[in-house]
């Protein structure tokens, strides 16, 4: 969708080095006339690579865009250990790193495959007592990092030419590349920071499809990337509802199996769903919540009493020509 007057959808930005997620969130705002830009999933700012921008109503999916799965390309330098996991930090100690096969390196990773219990860096954006965490380690603040479950659903070996390892990682929200190049140092008894982190795909999203994020890029070339927001949340159902169960839609209310036209696949109670307008606009995202299990895929053809409570209105109020 490319038209310089619509404001809602998102861009794909291609994070340049020394860069935080913010200064990209500004360089969007700034270019299409200072409507709200937030993104699906910070970056460090010694990393590059994909950050998905949400752009006007958009802000609103923020919360479910994040929990998508993330891909990465990491470097992990091998004998160095760093105050806050990656180079940028002070180096706390430091030792030669024993001779490793990739045999050896193999047989490290298949215990960071799956789920796992990860301490997430000291320098990292987490709170405590409503306090970030990168401010109580500058404070030099003595504080508990309580393990988080994350999963790891890919983990391949790239590279190996010591002191280095280049991995390609694809993890859950919440995973910190960081901390697992730390721990893949410490299993393999020597330590280790991270180097290089590239982030090549958030969910069916890719890095080959950003814009480059750069002081020369204009209103226009960015507009002209904008994804409309009926692009997002592909895997969930998607239903289309009458005009008259729009204008409830609208007002927050509940609208029931009646009230829907069509519906890509059955849908069980808890289900999250798309609402689209007769038009084909994406006017809401809701959530099944009547007690009855299920709904065949044409509306007026499944058990009654289901109902669809909106979770986010994206009614669209700005012209998009």
């Amino acid at each position: 969708m490319s038209r310089a007057g619509c404001r809602n959808g998102i861009v794909l930005a291609n994070k340049p080095r020394g860069w935080t997620s913010f200064d990209v969130v500004s360089w969007a705002r700034r270019r299409l006339d200072n409507v709200k830009v937030g993104h699906a999933g910070t970056l460090d700012p010694d990393a590059t690579g994909l950050l998905v921008l949400l752009v006007g109503q958009a802000t609103k999916l923020s919360q479910y865009l994040m929990l998508d799965e993330k891909e990465y390309l990491a470097r992990v330098r091998l004998g160095i250990r760093t105050d806050t996991d990656d180079a940028t930090g002070d180096v706390v100690a430091e030792q030669a790193p024993p001779p490793l096969s990739e045999a050896d390196i193999e047989e490290t990773l298949t215990s960071f495959r799956g789920t796992i219990r990860q301490v997430p860096p000291a320098v990292s954006a987490l709170k405590q007592g409503g306090r970030r965490w990168y401010r109580l380690a500058r404070e030099g603040a003595v504080f508990e990092r309580v393990p988080r479950d994350v999963t790891i659903h890919e983990l391949e070996l790239r590279s190996y030419e010591s002191p280095f390892i280049g991995l390609r990682v694809v993890c859950s929200k919440g995973t910190y590349i960081r901390a697992l190049a730390r721990d893949i140092g410490e299993t393999l008894g020597c330590g280790g920071c991270l180097v290089d982190l590239v982030r090549i795909r958030v969910g069916r999203f890719e890095l080959r499809e950003a814009i480059e994020a750069e002081e020369g890029t204009t209103g226009e070339e960015l507009s002209r990337r904008l994804l409309p927001l009926e692009d997002l949340l592909p895997d969930w159902p998607k239903a289309m509802i009458s005009d008259e169960a729009q204008v409830r839609v609208g007002h927050g209310a509940a609208i029931s199996s009646h009230d829907l036209r069509s519906v890509s696949r059955p849908l069980v109670r808890g289900d999250r769903v798309r609402l689209f307008s007769p038009a084909g606009k994406l006017v809401s995202i809701a959530e099944a919540v009547s007690a009855h299990a299920d709904i065949m895929e044409q509306a007026d053809e499944g058990p009654e009493g289901l109902e669809l409570q909106p979770l986010r209105l994206l009614i669209d109020t700005q012209e998009c020509t």
